[in-house]
């Protein structure tokens, strides 16, 4: 009887679980994948974004040297990358100088500054990270 018993009994199949765990693998290192694109791709543009700033810095600080040289006072600069402003200098135009150039924030947005360093030779340098 016990015989008889064991081949009647239903015989349980591993293909279908071995599939599904595998699957299930799939499935979660695709969205793996898709999260370290998204991250990536987010931290790309904040990097961008970062270059555009310090650029508009940079374009800002030579916009005011080349006020100074001329003599002239250095009002708000409107430029491509935003509202920049000269918040001190100290130094002759023609250099050496060193001076700070804050971007003027649009409402929700955090004020920034750079200093900036103008050499003897006329060689503009960023002090401030």
């Amino acid at each position: 009887m016990l015989k008889q018993k064991l081949c009647n009994s239903p015989v349980n199949g591993f293909a279908l679980p071995l599939v599904l765990i595998m699957g299930a693998l799939l499935l979660g290192s695709g969205v793996s994948l898709q999260s370290m694109a998204m991250q990536s791709r987010a931290r790309g543009a904040m990097l961008w974004q970062e270059g555009l700033l310090n650029d508009g810095f940079h374009n800002a600080a030579m916009v005011f040297v080349a006020a100074a040289r001329r003599g002239e006072s250095s009002p708000d600069q409107d430029l491509g990358a935003g509202s920049f402003r000269l918040i001190q200098w100290q130094g002759s135009p023609t250099g050496p100088a060193q001076f700070s150039v804050q971007r003027l924030a649009d409402p929700g947005r955090l004020l920034r500054s750079r200093s900036f360093q103008l050499s003897s030779d006329g060689r503009l340098q960023r002090v401030s990270p």
